[in-house]
C-alpha cells in the first residue's frame, strides 16, 4: 500500500501530472529481497523492460493490490479534484 500512495504522491506532486493521470499510471515496486522488480499489470513500456533487463534486473508483472483514491485541491482554480 505504501509504494501504491507514494507512487501517486510523486506523480502528481513532483512530477506535476493530472490526478487522473497520476492514479492511472502504471505502479512500480522494489524491495531488498527479493531482489525484482514489480510492476503492475498495466504494464511497462517494452523499452522500458529492455532497458532494465539488461542492467541485470529481474522483472515480474503482478497486480500490487492497488485501489487508490484520491482528492487533490487543483492549483489553477482552487476545486477539489476527487479520483476513485
Amino acid at each position: 500500500i505504501l509504494t501504491c500512495v507514494a507512487n501517486v504522491m510523486l506523480n502528481h506532486l513532483f512530477y506535476e501530472l493530472p490526478l487522473p493521470e497520476a492514479v492511472a499510471v502504471t505502479r512500480v515496486h522494489h524491495q531488498w529481497q527479493p531482489d525484482q522488480i514489480q510492476f503492475d499489470t498495466s504494464g511497462l513500456p517494452r523499452k522500458t523492460k529492455q532497458a532494465l533487463i539488461k542492467k541485470g534486473s529481474t522483472l515480474e508483472e503482478k497486480s500490487l493490490g492497488c485501489q487508490i483514491q484520491a482528492i487533490s485541491e487543483e492549483m489553477v482554480d482552487g476545486k477539489l479534484m476527487y479520483v476513485g
